[in-house]
């Protein structure tokens, strides 16, 4: 208990290693060196990313990417590492309510537009910008399942409305249900939008 207060989930293994002795430190050296490892599938895929997202990213190099990447991650480990734990499970949090966002819209998107067959996508047309859609219907019903989250999620430095009423005046943070209503509301808004968008735009 005492290693895990002073130095958090290092200090926990750190001490659970200690019958090893001096071969303990070697341990944790490849440990360390491992989150880095583990780092190097999401670096690169954060280079690929920021190329797709317009030509012009096109003609930066993909190693500044990574550099930039890696430099970002970096810092955030260094502000995050004294509440490792508090900052571990916020940042896993807003992926998990990003992500519930962008697999309904995903879902919905196959189901109902592409009517589940894989040969309803144009895939020669992936690069042509003027023949994609928008994206307008999907940034929209984003932004209605960011009010679902804000509505139903339990953080420790905010709780909505309906977070504090499963609470019931308790005076606890309530449950954590904004990944389901940030699921909800996506669900129910992006059909909607996207037969506007196609029958506006056409694509």
């Amino acid at each position: 208990a005492d290693a895990y207060k002073n130095d958090n989930v290092g200090g926990l293994l750190g001490a659970s290693l200690s019958p090893l002795g001096g071969f303990r430190k070697f341990l944790l050296i490849l440990f360390a060196l491992s989150t880095v490892a583990c780092n190097i599938p999401n670096v690169y895929s954060y280079s690929l990313s920021m190329q797709v997202i317009a030509p012009i990213f096109e003609r930066i190099p993909r190693f500044l990417y990574t550099v930039i990447g890696t430099v970002i991650y970096v810092l955030m480990a260094i502000f995050a590492a004294n509440n490792f734990n508090d900052s571990l499970t916020l940042f896993v949090d807003l992926i998990s309510y990003f992500y519930g966002i962008y697999l309904v819209i995903v879902f919905e998107d196959h189901l109902i537009f592409r009517r589940c067959s894989f040969k309803n996508y144009n895939f020669n047309i992936c690069d042509n910008r003027k023949k994609l859609p928008i994206g307008l219907a999907a940034i929209l019903s984003s932004f209605v399942g960011i009010v679902g989250i804000a509505l139903g999620m339990s953080q420790t430095w905010f709780s909505g409305p309906i977070a504090k009423a499963i609470a019931n005046g308790s005076g606890e943070r309530g449950a954590n249900v904004g990944f389901i209503f940030g699921f909800i509301f996506t669900g129910i808004v992006f059909p909607l939008f996207r037969f506007i968008e196609l029958y506006f735009i056409g694509r």
